[in-house]
């Protein structure tokens, strides 16, 4: 990632495709850049007010007032923020494969964005607060940065809580998916096999051992006498 980073300061075109970097250490180097920055990417005094916007009830209320303290983003955070989530939200479109719905995306990169203050108790009970708010920006990006028409159904980048809900202060989504049995088919019976499935042998191939009788101590007179015959029967040299 240090590689990456040093190779991008030379140079800005750099191809991270061709350098053949792995996701991990883009997605790692691109949060180090908005750690490292004065300020995080979403200003402190608007998150402040972003929460506050959270609390409303009224789910229309809540979102457009999430939305005009986001248009007051000084313009550079307000572009950067919007590439940022705009890209978060094709990244979720695709979370059949990647499994990073807007739920898993927002818990990965809402302490980055927003960086809060953790040493106060306001910030520590405000996390899920704050997860849900990244959450909702990447859900609902059409609305917030391209005046599109909420999203109110589950689609394929939404999380198993996509629906806004009206509740308010604890999450941004409704519980539609935990409620509607439609939602979440049961699972289906498990049926015996008719046969045992053959397990195959991954090691060297199996040899036959060769068990021997158990050996029978003899004293010292049997030493000398010939082995005894399982059809003869004992001679009087056997008797003696």
């Amino acid at each position: 990632m240090e590689s990456m980073q040093r190779q991008f300061d030379q140079d800005h075109n750099l191809d991270l495709v061709e350098k053949d970097f792995t996701i991990n250490t883009v997605a790692g180097a691109m949060k180090a850049f908005f750690s490292e920055l004065p300020e995080p990417l979403v200003p402190y005094s608007h998150q402040i007010e972003l929460v506050e916007a959270f609390k409303i009830n009224d789910r229309d209320q809540r979102v457009h007032a999430m939305k005009d303290i986001l248009r007051r983003f000084p313009r550079e955070n307000y572009d950067v923020f919007k590439y940022v989530i705009n890209h978060l939200n094709k990244v979720s479109q695709n979370n059949r494969l990647n499994l990073m719905t807007s739920e898993n995306l927002s818990i990965c990169f809402w302490p980055t964005l927003m960086r809060p203050d953790f040493t106060t108790m306001d910030a520590l009970t405000a996390t899920r607060t704050y997860q849900t708010i990244i959450e909702s920006f990447i859900h609902q990006c059409a609305f917030f940065f391209y005046n599109q028409p909420l999203s109110d159904t589950p689609g394929g980048h939404a999380s198993p809580t996509a629906t806004l809900s009206s509740h308010g202060g604890t999450s941004a989504y409704s519980s539609l998916a935990y409620n509607s049995p439609s939602l979440t088919p049961a699972p289906a019976p498990y049926v015996m096999p008719a046969t045992p499935p053959v397990i195959p042998h991954y090691g060297p191939p199996h040899t036959q051992i060769q068990h021997s009788p158990p050996h029978t101590p003899q004293s010292p007179i049997q030493a000398l006498l010939p082995p005894l015959h399982p059809h003869h029967p004992p001679t009087e040299q056997h008797m003696l």
